[in-house]
């Protein structure tokens, strides 16, 4: 089995995209796992662990979780941390998809919350908690750690180069790509978090 190359970006920061370079590699993969990410967030990572054994290649919940488990049982595995051009177009991203699949339970376990809605301040800080905890824990091994921004112009050289694969020829797959602009949004999330700090002032 080749090395292994495990997508440790949260949900909603490209993950689709980089599951289609998997599979454009030929690697076995697995994605988002529902009963492996309920076992990990109740303390007990063994299940996800030794499911990895059987495959080249994973992404998505519950893997960005239990990265440094995953590197001391499996070493010499290679890690991708996918990441989106700033913290605000992410939780917009985790909202538009809460406004289509509002009773996920796993966004409960894995933010605390089942709606970001009215929680976006603690969600973002979640979020650019882990980006940093990831790039601390691989400071030393920078080898093993590759952080993409497909928006931002990453592509198949940094993801090929990474990975000493070759290129294939094909356009690089950007999946679950949205053409809207963001500047309204962010106006309205300013907004929201304003009106929701205000309101916190207000009931003290």
């Amino acid at each position: 089995m080749r090395s292994r190359i495990i997508g440790i970006g949260y949900s909603k920061t490209g993950t689709s995209t980089l599951r289609a370079c998997f599979r454009q590699f030929g690697l076995c993969h697995i994605g988002f796992d529902i009963d492996l990410t309920k076992s990990v967030v109740d303390g007990d990572a063994q299940p996800a662990l030794d499911a990895l054994a059987n495959y080249e290649a994973a992404d998505n919940w519950p893997w960005p979780l239990i990265y440094p488990q995953i590197d001391n049982r499996y070493p010499n595995t290679r890690f991708v941390l996918t990441v989106r051009r700033d913290s605000t177009t992410w939780i917009k991203s985790l909202i538009s998809q809460a406004n289509k699949k509002p009773d996920s339970i796993y966004r409960e376990w894995v933010y605390g919350h089942r709606n970001p809605i009215g929680n976006e301040r603690e969600l973002i800080r979640r979020y650019e908690l882990h980006n940093h905890e990831v790039r601390r824990y691989f400071a030393p091994r920078p080898e093993l750690l590759l952080e993409v921004c497909w928006e931002n112009g990453s592509g198949w050289p940094e993801l090929c180069r990474f990975l000493d694969l070759p290129i294939p020829d094909m356009p690089f797959p950007h999946a679950n790509r949205s053409a809207k602009p963001v500047v309204s949004f962010r106006r309205r999330l300013g907004t929201m978090l304003g009106l929701s700090l205000h309101r916190q002032q207000a009931n003290r």
